[in-house]
């Protein structure tokens, strides 16, 4: 089986900034206890986790020619993603962003769009499915001139599965945004919050099923410290979350979606993957941005701890 994964999608430099509860009043300092220069967003959080529970890894995107880009190149090399299919804009720089963290963990963002919200995936050279098992599409709702459907048409008739995480769309036009994607789409990833504004549901489970009737296999909504809510044609389970002594959640939906693709490509049922997820997400708020995610053995034993495995 090929369980080499592309992640395709959204690239963000992002600056993690912790603790803010409230800005400084004009003119005044305030002292952080963290400041860090980290890839970043949803499609580039889940390959560096995926990559680091051992799973091959290559990333397709768009990035800028500017010293952020660089940068953020050079630290995805670092972790041993395959960069060959992202594409280097000479007109628009690398999205970024600054992430906020609060002394309780919650963070909120402070987002300058740039070269992923420009990402053509025409634009990606030839090859880009050769050698791959599995196609995720992250920060699709912020993808707004990927050609989602087509890309994951192509997959699919290239022999690949397919799953596409939602994340917030600040257009407001939600559904929209991907229902022409869903039907070349095997797992869907979202969250209770855009799950909500997706389907008009309110309950995960009904917004889960509402989703599956889109044409999709798998839905799973992501609830935080509540787990996870997964359906699919034979299955509608609620998977409880892990014990977790949170830092920052930055990346922990970005991390369940890599601990649930790590699981899938060993062969494991949806519900396991799901526990595996959990357990992805719950790790990685234990330390900033997805730095606690360092191996699949991390997994294993968090499982193994909670009696969840």
């Amino acid at each position: 089986m090929n369980n080499r994964v592309l992640c395709m999608g959204q690239i963000v430099a992002d600056v993690i900034a912790r603790p803010i509860d409230r800005l400084p009043d004009p003119g005044l300092l305030r002292m952080l206890d963290h400041l860090e220069l980290a890839p970043g967003g949803c499609t580039c959080n889940t390959a560096c986790v995926l990559a680091k529970l051992g799973v091959p890894t290559r990333l397709a995107g768009m990035v800028g020619i500017d010293p952020l880009s660089n940068a953020i190149l050079g630290a995805l090399q670092d972790q041993g993603i395959g960069i060959d299919f992202v594409v280097r804009s000479e007109k628009h720089p690398i999205s970024s962003v600054i992430v906020c963290i609060a002394s309780n963990g919650e963070r909120s963002f402070l987002y300058k769009e740039g070269s992923s919200e420009m990402f053509d995936s025409r634009e990606v050279r030839a090859g880009v499915f050769a050698d791959v098992g599995h196609v995720h599409v992250g920060g699709a709702m912020k993808m707004r001139n990927m050609r989602m459907a087509e890309m994951l048409r192509k997959a699919k008739e290239n022999g690949c599965t397919t799953s596409l995480d939602t994340d917030w769309d600040p257009t407001g036009k939600w559904i929209e945004l991907i229902e022409d994607a869903l039907q070349y789409t095997d797992i869907l990833f979202t969250n209770t919050e855009e799950g909500v504004h997706l389907t008009g549901c309110e309950k995960p489970e009904d917004i889960a099923n509402c989703l599956l009737d889109s044409g999709v296999s798998l839905v799973i909504v992501k609830q935080g410290a509540h787990g996870c809510y997964i359906v699919g044609e034979s299955i509608g389970e609620q998977v409880p979350a892990l014990d977790a002594k949170v830092l920052d959640t930055t990346c922990a939906g970005d991390a369940f979606v890599g601990g649930f693709l790590y699981a899938q490509a060993l062969g494991k049922d949806p519900v396991e993957c799901a526990k595996f997820g959990n357990a992805c997400g719950a790790l990685s708020t234990t330390d900033y941005s997805h730095n606690a995610v360092q191996n699949s053995e991390q997994l294993v034993q968090m499982l193994a701890r909670q009696a969840m495995i």
